[in-house]
């Protein structure tokens, strides 16, 4: 079926056409944003897709998006997802609307609501050296992931960006020793993290057990047989930071590798840093993702509920919070 002309803008039908495959790659070439992001457009736009096809919809109205919204709710899909796929179906109606074919049946239709807190937990700063401590740094191996859980603790970078830094991006700027970073949704890296001068040592004392620190080598390289002294996988950092969380008891469907840049965030806060500063040392986007950690630091520190157990419970002796794990 060949995609709608566009029609006046004073006149916009207010009728959807037929998302066709056509429609679809005629947007995507409309967008100035990243392959990488053209991606996630097409797999985010997929499920409206194949709502719309099972149910032989030629021509989607605003209710059909309201129920393909609630067909998600009622999924168990998660409200994070829901949003994103309900995002991305907003964005293509807009264009539609600006394209002048039809009017824009998806604006104003309200995403589930978002928790602001995190659905994982954090690794904090005394399990960081819990775990550290249990790292036998006796091998290269176990130097190697000894530097990388310091790096991702300390600076809170993530899984994808310890894979993708190469030995040049280590470097001193300034005075300090940095390291440049390939950001979430950057295409070079023009990002970077101070490196403490305690991590600064973790990591040379790995590189001095490498043969090749070439510039454009990686800066941790796998010790697997099949891929030894090759770039590790950012899937390998994350079940290297899982492995060794539970060598030392560490064990919870709430943490994950990604755990080490909460609790670097959480830290950050909770030792006095102001969010914009830890905004600015974990490279978020915006100030708003960093004010999620901001809620949860608050609620941690919400003295309410002990001082009136104290009241409740007068003459019971004051005990210190248990850390459960697993």
């Amino acid at each position: 079926m060949p995609v709608p002309a566009p029609t006046s803008r004073a006149v916009l039908a207010p009728a959807a056409p037929t998302v066709t495959q056509a429609l679809l790659d005629r947007w995507f070439a409309y967008l100035d944003v990243s392959p990488k992001s053209i991606e996630t457009y097409r797999t985010n736009v997929r499920p409206f897709v194949r709502f719309l096809s099972e149910r032989g919809i030629q021509n989607p109205t605003r209710g059909d998006i309201i129920a393909y919204r609630d067909s998600l709710k009622a999924e168990g899909k998660a409200a994070s997802t829901v949003s994103a796929y309900l995002a991305t179906v907003r964005l293509l109606f807009g264009w539609l609307e600006t394209e002048g074919v039809c009017r824009n049946i998806a604006a104003h239709i309200k995403a589930p609501h978002q928790s602001l807190l995190h659905k994982r937990d954090y690794i904090s700063a005394d399990a960081s050296a819990r775990i550290l401590a249990g790292v036998d740094t006796a091998s290269a191996k176990g130097l190697r992931d000894f530097a990388i859980l310091a790096l991702m603790s300390c600076t809170g970078l993530r899984c994808k960006e310890v894979a993708a830094a190469n030995v040049e991006d280590l470097h001193t700027e300034g005075g300090d020793l940095i390291l440049r970073v390939l950001g979430k949704g950057r295409d070079e890296k023009a990002d970077f993290v101070r490196i403490p001068p305690e991590v600064q040592a973790a990591v040379s004392r790995y590189l001095a057990t490498r043969k090749d620190k070439a510039p454009g080598a990686p800066l941790f390289s796998s010790t697997s047989n099949n891929n030894a002294g090759k770039r590790m996988t950012p899937h390998a950092v994350s079940a290297i930071a899982k492995s060794r969380m539970r060598a030392v008891g560490i064990d919870s469907p709430r943490l994950t590798a990604h755990s080490f840049r909460h609790g670097f965030v959480t830290e950050a806060l909770k030792s006095g840093c102001t969010i914009q500063e830890a905004s600015k040392a974990a490279r978020h986007n915006s100030i708003t993702t960093t004010t999620i950690y901001d809620s949860s630091v608050a609620l941690h520190s919400n003295p309410c509920s002990y001082r009136v157990a104290r009241l409740v419970f007068p003459s019971a002796p004051v005990a210190s919070a248990a850390v459960v794990a697993g």
